[in-house]
């Protein structure tokens, strides 16, 4: 059987045939073996000739080149049923507002990254994630995501009589002081029941001006559970806190945490007395995506 395959005769058939599959490109050439077809792919993909899927379909997943992305949609008929119900959604939608999802349909948006792209955006409220299809470009999704968020065109700019500037400060003033009478009062609730560890969880949150919308004991001294309101540069942001008295924590606290946070649509904060083992910290960024980790208070 005749072996001898160039890199150059695997790259024409890529251009010419993509998205593909690796055996689909050995029987277009009509010769070669599977693994120098492979060793060929590879130095393609690391030199940036070529683009690989997260779509696979027998394990082996696709390879096109720049300019084949429309061909893309094709391969949605290889996801699974619940990953192709999110990539149908998004496609009607064309964006998607991550806060806004169902938990499931949130973990399949990043289960599809041939279809689904990330687009953080910085709002008042603090940085939030929007989703759009692959096929629309940045300004149309701009577009999108101002609808989604009521944004209206701006109105043509009235002129009026400026203030005297003393004026001004004076007003600045009054609306200062009356934005401070607003405030919570940061002094500790007290119970005659409040463990060490409530006391303990009540004052981090005062020292760092946290405020309390609402608190659930899950065991006393032991885990608690809060929905609390934390200061940004941008404003306050809602978050899922979860608090736990534990010398050690393990990745299946923190997934825990990070599944309920999902389900109440909600950031999350995770406080704990003790420490995160090293294994589980590692994959922090990448395994719990904006979990903010508080340790040995």
């Amino acid at each position: 059987m005749n072996y001898d395959l160039t890199k150059s005769e695997v790259f024409e058939v890529v251009k010419s045939h993509g998205p593909i599959i690796p055996i689909r490109i050995k029987k277009v050439i009509g010769r070669g073996d599977s693994v120098i077809v492979g060793a060929y792919l590879s130095q393609l993909l690391k030199s940036g000739d070529v683009k690989i899927t997260s779509v696979k379909i027998g394990g082996s997943p696709f390879y096109y080149v720049s300019g084949q992305e429309s061909k893309l949609d094709a391969l949605s008929e290889h996801l699974n049923e619940k990953d192709k119900r999110t990539y149908f959604l998004l496609r009607e939608k064309n964006v998607l507002r991550d806060s806004t999802q169902e938990p499931l349909v949130r973990v399949s948006l990043r289960n599809i990254p041939d279809f689904a792209k990330k687009v953080n955006v910085n709002l008042k409220s603090g940085k939030e994630l929007f989703w759009k299809h692959y096929s629309l470009s940045d300004s149309e999704a701009v577009e999108h995501i101002k609808n989604l968020l009521g944004v209206k065109k701006p109105e043509p700019v009235k002129e009026e009589v400026s203030k005297p500037k003393v004026q001004e400060e004076v007003e600045k003033e009054v609306v200062e002081k009356q934005d401070a009478q607003t405030r919570l009062d940061p002094k500790p609730i007290q119970r005659s029941d409040m463990s060490e560890f409530e006391t303990r969880v009540r004052s981090y949150f005062i020292s760092k001006e946290i405020e309390v919308l609402s608190f659930d004991q899950v065991r006393n001294n032991r885990e608690y559970d809060f929905h609390v309101n934390i200061p940004t540069s941008v404003g306050k942001a809602e978050y899922f806190c979860k608090c736990r008295n534990k010398k050690s924590v393990n990745e299946g606290d923190l997934s825990s945490a990070y599944l309920a946070g999902l389900k109440k649509r909600l950031p999350v904060l995770f406080i704990t007395t003790g420490e995160v083992n090293k294994s589980t910290k590692e994959s922090l960024s990448e395994e719990f995506k904006g979990l903010i980790l508080k340790e040995k208070i």
